[in-house]
């Protein structure tokens, strides 16, 4: 009955997700005869949104041979939801784990004519840290159906977080974090503000009809008495929308002021540490160098491309570390601080780290690195808004490829330059403040509901 190439029936109402199984399976040519069997076939979803466009419904998966599955939460259980061009899942049995090799085979939105220009899918894992592109998304004129699926003809059920439809017009993709398309306005750009301890330059692009403002201010650090060959300064990199309707969250200046706290006296030339690209397609839109007269200039950090609208923030950086020498072994390290999590490892491995949970209330976003010239550097954004960072380290190149999604707010980073990272923790209190001295009251027998076991 609900088969591709046929229109909605009267039976599945507008505002729901409809499940279905082909009951023929990829590894038997007969047709499967039990619910064990069509394990091994895909399942198809149907959506029929209502007049907002709004369609949600649920998916159970369990192994097909005993009611202990059920009894024992043994199973994948699913909420699916579509609004706009976004297609969501809800984990409803949250203590459920992979049953068995469940696909979602192709997704079919019936009454798609609103969605014919659709012209590519974005799909985001579980983990919230892997996006990638799908297959071309085909849209039927004859039965006005959209359908779309994997690159392999399939969908994992289980990893899938959402998927984003996206179009000719859009401003921007999550899958690919250059399609904002912000450059630097060569008319804007003045070489010699570079021999300044700040600059101004705009950012332009082609698919916004406002333009940003990006601005640098260098502040000092700390000077290396010992070896009097470099200084180690804290420079400030700030992107701001600065025309238009939008209405962007700024941490008040109360709170934290950064450009207030940099002044810069010695070696006040961003051009020492600062690179900016003016090509209209950049791969990096700012490079920050540390500065050493004898190893020559070292790259620390760049800041890859940004997405920066109302209630979306999306900053795509490149941490350039060095495989620190132990003894006569090069280790990798990456990066350390920046998570909620409670781990043993001092340097982030890969995953997502999320700054809006519960446990994350004394998480600020600041992280260190060691530098290819043996000094430190540390970075702090002064960001309030949710967000998660999502890192991926390349033991190889010696870099940390580190993309933050937050729920609003500009960019607004400094980076800081120490011999160790005693010097980083330094610098860095000297931009948020320093920690509040625990009254001696407060250090007595403290209780709540979480230390609570039992009634007795």
């Amino acid at each position: 009955m609900l088969k591709p190439g046929l229109g909605v029936k009267k039976h599945l109402r507008p505002g729901y997700i409809v499940p279905l199984q082909y009951n023929q399976t990829a590894l038997m040519p007969s047709y499967a005869n039990s619910t064990k069997q069509l394990n091994f076939t895909t399942t198809n979803l149907f959506i029929n949104r209502d007049e907002s466009g709004f369609a949600k419904g649920k998916v159970l998966f369990d192994d097909g041979i005993s009611k202990g599955a059920i009894e024992n939460k043994t199973y994948e259980y699913f909420e699916f939801s579509i609004v706009n061009r976004t297609l969501k899942k809800t984990v409803i049995n949250t203590d459920n784990k992979r049953t068995g090799n469940q696909k979602i085979g192709r997704v079919i939105i019936y009454d798609a004519e609103d969605l014919q220009n659709i012209t590519g899918a974005c799909y985001i894992d579980q983990s919230a840290w892997k996006a990638q592109q799908m297959a071309t998304p085909v849209y039927d004129e004859i039965n006005k159906t959209l359908t779309f699926t994997g690159l392999d003809g399939t969908i994992d059920a289980f990893e899938m977080s959402m998927i984003q439809l996206t179009g000719p017009n859009d401003t921007y993709n999550f899958c690919d974090v250059y399609s904002s398309g912000w450059y630097v306005d060569p008319d804007s750009y003045d070489d010699a503000q570079l021999d300044d301890s700040e600059m101004v330059v705009f950012l332009k692009s082609d698919k916004y009809d406002y333009n940003m403002e990006l601005a640098l201010q260098m502040g000092d650090g700390s000077y290396d008495d010992e070896k009097l060959n470099r200084t180690l300064p804290i420079i400030n990199v700030q992107v701001s929308i600065v025309e238009g309707d939008q209405q962007v969250f700024t941490v008040p200046e109360d709170i934290v002021d950064v450009q207030d706290k940099l002044k810069c006296t010695y070696r006040c030339k961003l051009r020492e540490f600062v690179e900016i690209d003016i090509n209209k397609d950049p791969k990096q839109l700012v490079k920050i160098y540390s500065n050493d007269t004898v190893k020559g200039r070292q790259l620390v950090w760049a800041l890859n491309a940004v997405i920066l609208e109302d209630f979306v923030n999306v900053m795509s950086t490149e941490v350039y570390t060095r495989n620190q020498s132990i003894e006569f072994d090069d280790v990798f390290y990456g990066i350390m601080g920046l998570t909620n999590r409670h781990q043993n490892d001092l340097f982030l491995p890969d995953g997502v780290y999320s700054l809006w949970t519960r446990h994350s209330k004394s998480v600020h976003p600041f992280y260190m690195a060691p530098a290819q010239d043996h000094t430190w550097f540390g970075v702090y954004t002064n960001l309030a808004d949710a967000s998660d960072w999502w890192v991926e380290n390349n033991a190889t190149s010696g870099t940390v490829n580190l993309t933050t999604i937050a729920s609003g707010g500009i960019v607004d980073i400094s980076i800081m330059f120490g011999l160790n990272p005693n010097e980083v923790t330094q610098r860095y209190h000297d931009l948020v403040g320093r920690p509040v001295l625990t009254p001696l009251w407060s250090l007595g027998w403290g209780q709540s509901r979480y230390g609570y076991k039992n009634t007795t």
